[in-house]
């Protein structure tokens, strides 16, 4: 598996290819994908997933350009779909224009599994930053994708539409019990780190 992140928007957002020998995904397309698309039709990769960790506007602006450009299916947690159609709920509205995305193809939950090639992933619903936020967990690989649920000793705002501070810090104890200190982050902004890294911080903090 392959996994090459574009730094995309004002909120400088990880969008996040992954690719096997033919087959891939797309997480978190924050802003133009013109480059993106670019890079998916010279590799030859057929696009079988777009997935939004959450549907803040830095994280979904590049839907409608992405899913009509490669035909891939649009992924979101069904908790936050109100919010890719509402510009004031997705923030673009108070940032920069208002935007709207295109609806989802498939409504996540957690535990959905999903697969490109024969790499399968899960999705652990971890809400605090939206209703629907969720993580991109590839177990075989040691790969999870946090989007703005957790980043190196910190996480997502709470104070936002749809945010709560102690569904944040359930997600996080969740987390606790789920990933290994191996596991690499990937998070929405950021650097990536081990898990291990922040596994007492974390502990501290719930």
């Amino acid at each position: 598996m392959n996994i090459e992140t574009f730094v995309l928007g004002v909120n400088q957002t990880n969008c996040y290819l992954v690719w096997g020998e033919s087959e891939g995904l797309v997480i978190d397309p924050g802003d133009d994908p013109k480059l993106l698309i670019d890079i998916v039709n010279a590799r030859k990769i057929k696009l079988k997933y777009v997935i939004n960790t959450h549907a803040h506007f830095d994280h979904i602006m590049g839907n409608n350009t992405l899913v009509s450009s490669t035909g891939a299916k649009l992924a979101i947690n069904r908790l936050d779909v109100e919010m890719l159609s509402n510009a004031f709920y997705n923030l673009s509205a108070y940032f920069l224009s208002p935007f709207c995305s295109i609806k989802p193809d498939i409504l996540l939950e957690d535990g959905s599994k999903l697969c490109v090639e024969s790499e399968e992933f899960t999705v652990i619903h971890t809400p605090g930053h939206t209703p629907g936020a969720s993580c991109i967990y590839f177990p075989e690989r040691r790969v999870v994708f946090t989007g703005d649920t957790l980043f190196r000793f910190s996480y997502g705002r709470t104070d936002l539409f749809g945010g709560n501070a102690e569904d944040m810090l359930a997600s996080l104890k969740k987390l606790l019990a789920i990933l290994k200190d191996e596991d690499i982050c990937l998070p929405g902004h950021g650097e990536n780190f081990k898990f291990g890294e922040v596994r007492k911080w974390i502990e501290e903090l719930v």
